[in-house]
């Protein structure tokens, strides 16, 4: 998606064309992931690791059942991970875990204080696989620690959100999340010169 073609310079752009499209497209049994410009011009490899893995083309495939449980609390280390593995990069977060596979960090999951709201709750700030890697099971590993996390700290229940441009969510209602609401799209300012 070219940044003027799909912002408000283009005046013929439709508020909510990408929604839409995605939703038409579901409908025909189509999975859309939508790319802007920047994401692919800055971080393509990234991008084409998501493409990808949407495909079922990575190139390492392994089960979380055979990776040990760490926590993290190096931020450099969570740092790093999210900004080599998530389109998004890294979030200040309060607390993360990693799996380890033969030595080598392959997930990463970071919980943080709600952004928006308030309560007794947290939310999945980050997750997000090795390029690249297929870990299967990561995320249920990965959340029963943060659920046992919250349930011994008194938290009432976690949260997260998922980018539908990107995906769905599947993963995060097989581990046991109920979809409650939908926002729309997340918006971003450019000044058309540094992307």
């Amino acid at each position: 998606n070219g940044l003027f073609y799909h912002s408000e310079m283009n005046y013929s752009f439709e508020k909510y064309h990408m929604h839409n499209k995605t939703v038409k497209a579901l409908a025909q049994g189509v999975k859309i992931m939508h790319v802007f410009e920047d994401e692919w011009k800055n971080n393509r490899p990234l991008v084409e690791a998501m493409i990808l893995h949407r495909l079922g083309l990575d190139a390492e495939k392994i089960d979380a059942r055979k990776c040990d449980v760490v926590e993290i609390d190096k931020p450099a280390v969570r740092r790093r991970f999210f900004a080599e593995n998530h389109l998004d990069g890294d979030v200040k977060a309060k607390k993360t875990w990693g799996l380890v596979h033969d030595g080598k960090l392959v997930a990463v999951l970071s919980l943080r204080k709600l952004q928006y709201r308030k309560g007794n709750c947290l939310e999945v700030a980050r997750f997000a696989t090795l390029r690249g890697t297929n870990v299967r099971g990561a995320l249920g590993k990965l959340m029963k620690h943060a659920k046992k996390f919250c349930k011994e700290n008194g938290v009432g229940r976690i949260v997260t959100y998922v980018d539908r441009r990107i995906g769905e969510g599947e993963a995060y209602e097989t581990v046991g999340f109920t979809k409650s609401k939908q926002a729309y799209y997340r918006f971003w300012w450019t000044d058309r010169k540094t992307y």
